[in-house]
């Protein structure tokens, strides 16, 4: 197969400067190139028409193209395809048609004819036929390879009469493909061991030539071990035209023995570098945050999320891998020290649900009491997982969560202000000997003392 044949055709055509093959009938529309990208096909595979065409006019200009392939005796194989097209007002535009091959081998060609949107009219002047002849790899049926002759020269297609020719393709480079990602979404973000893990991307070609054979490679990197890359799907794309935008979907579900923690999920396109580009910076783009991979999956509360005393108080979690459960409640956020933590339900007891009411007691009660002895302001949340049948057990990540404790009540009359403070004198003890200390004399107010007038006269 002869890779690249639509990249040198181009390249050799525009080089050459070649006049219109045709023309619209109000000389707006031309077209100005028809190459295959494949000489020689396997059965079935896709084979890719260019047809550029020059809008010289004012406005866009709508053309239904009409294309299907004929056999040697210049019979239809296979249904024809119709393509509408729009071409953008005077500037060239290229139009790429993929479409898969006989799966019968033999020299077959490919027809095309440009009409108006209806399909009723031709839409170049003269009515004319493009056909591209190309081959389809294989023996055909009752037909016996006949040996070359010695010093002959390899067969040449020829064109039919009253059809345009084209050159061979040979030696001039065509600008390079340039693959693009374009969105990437991966849900959900905490995904379960045994659930799958969705991915959904587009991959763009913004180059200028089509790109074949594209590898797509979505790996996974757990954070804990950077070095240690998982491959969790992959998929090869037959062709990427340029301009051709392909909407991507994966799903991978972890199995058991995964190891859980954050992982950093990236796309590649084409890893192994097989495909000719303009830039390969842009061939690899990573979700814009880890997805976390649990067996026990807590649901709620959320980090930091804030409890009031009075309130109601809920936990919710989700497992596939087990069927009993514990939930562990304190304020030691590595839940080491025994005495710093407590369980729900308490004591030998387990829970079949995948979340529980704590009882008055133990929030806020049993909780309140670590955190006023401990002196803390936050606690801690995680689930135990059990399997009934065989004991193994398995824990959750640790979350934290906030207690809003309410303030003790202050004692009846706390908001009157205290009473004046009293001025007392210091009483000897009984059998000192000391006298107690004279009183000062009273001095009686201004409105108590004589007044000169009422003092009795004296002689002197």
């Amino acid at each position: 197969m002869r890779a690249g044949m639509l990249a040198g055709g181009l390249s050799l055509l525009l080089g050459c400067g070649l006049a219109p093959l045709a023309r619209a009938v109000d000389t707006a529309i031309e077209v100005q190139r028809v190459v295959l990208a494949e000489a020689e096909l396997k059965p079935g595979d896709e084979q890719v028409v260019q047809v550029s065409f020059t809008n010289a006019s004012a406005r866009a200009v709508q053309a239904g193209l009409l294309i299907e392939f004929r056999n040697r005796e210049e019979r239809t194989v296979g249904r024809s395809l119709r393509r509408s097209v729009t071409l953008p007002p005077q500037r060239e535009e290229r139009v790429y048609v993929a479409l898969a091959v006989p799966r019968v081998p033999g020299p077959y060609s490919l027809r095309l004819e440009v009409f108006d949107p209806a399909y009723r009219e031709p839409l170049l002047v003269g009515r004319p036929v493009f056909r591209m002849p190309f081959t389809v790899l294989g023996r055909e049926a009752g037909a016996e390879a006949a040996p070359p002759l010695a010093g002959a020269p390899p067969p040449q297609a020829t064109a039919r009469p009253g059809t345009p020719s084209f050159p061979a393709p040979a030696g001039l480079a065509f600008e390079k493909a340039d693959l693009l990602w374009e969105g990437l979404t991966v849900a959900p973000q905490s995904v379960l061991v045994g659930d799958a893990l969705k991915i959904r991307a587009e991959l763009r070609n913004v180059g200028g030539d089509i790109a074949r054979g594209v590898e797509v490679r979505v790996e996974a990197v757990n954070t804990r071990l950077p070095n240690e890359v998982q491959q969790l799907a992959t998929s090869t794309l037959a062709a990427l035209a340029p301009g051709e935008k392909i909407e991507l979907e994966f799903e991978h579900t972890f199995p058991a023995t995964t190891l859980i923690g954050d992982y950093e999920v990236t796309l590649r396109a084409d890893p192994g570098n097989l495909v000719p580009e303009l830039d390969k910076t842009n061939n690899t783009t990573r979700a814009p945050a880890p997805i976390q991979v649990s067996r026990i999956r807590l649901v709620f509360p959320a980090p930091d999320y804030v409890f009031q005393e009075a309130g109601l108080f809920l936990f919710r979690w989700d497992s596939k891998l087990y069927d009993e459960f514990k939930v562990q409640v304190g304020v030691d956020p590595r839940f080491e020290n025994r005495e710093r933590y407590f369980d729900i339900p308490q004591g030998e007891k387990w829970t079949r649900d995948r979340e529980v009411v704590p009882l008055a007691g133990e929030l806020p009660g049993m909780a309140k009491g670590l955190m006023l002895k401990e002196k803390a302001k936050q606690v801690y949340w995680r689930v135990v997982g059990r399997t009934a049948a065989n004991g193994k057990e398995d824990f959750s990540r640790v979350l934290a969560f906030k207690l809003e404790l309410e303030a003790p009540a202050a004692p009846p009359g706390a908001d009157l202000p205290p009473p004046p403070a009293l001025e007392t004198r210091p009483t000897p003890a009984a059998g000192s000997g000391r006298p107690p200390p004279p009183a000062k004399p009273r001095i009686p107010p201004p409105a108590e003392r004589p007044s000169p007038e009422s003092l009795p006269a004296t002689r002197g």
